[in-house]
């Protein structure tokens, strides 16, 4: 298999190293949905009473965490829509140049 290397070239990879790249995407990707997926049954079993103070709060900074990356992609993504109007239309000729 090949990967694009540093500068845009290929170079001749084993296919393990990428396939483990993927994997390990996806298995934090899947960790990342679990704490946003279980967050209502740790609310719910918090104000049932069963689930102690040093659990939640365990169990609360990894939900922090997802929602602070989450929030770091939509304001990635809502700044690359308007990049053009926010930062000109560049061009290659300068002052010294004219």
């Amino acid at each position: 298999m090949h990967a694009q290397g540093q500068f845009g070239n290929l170079r001749k990879t084993p296919p393990t190293y990428i396939y483990t790249r993927w994997v390990l995407v996806a298995f934090t990707v899947l960790m990342m949905l679990s704490s946003l997926f279980f967050a209502p049954v740790w609310i719910f079993r918090k104000l049932r009473g069963k689930l102690g103070r040093d659990n939640l709060l365990v169990r609360s900074l990894p939900l922090f965490a997802t929602l602070a990356f989450a929030i770091l992609i939509v304001l990635i993504m809502a700044g690359l829509a308007d990049m053009s109007r926010q930062t000109g239309n560049g061009t290659f000729c300068t002052s010294w140049q004219t």
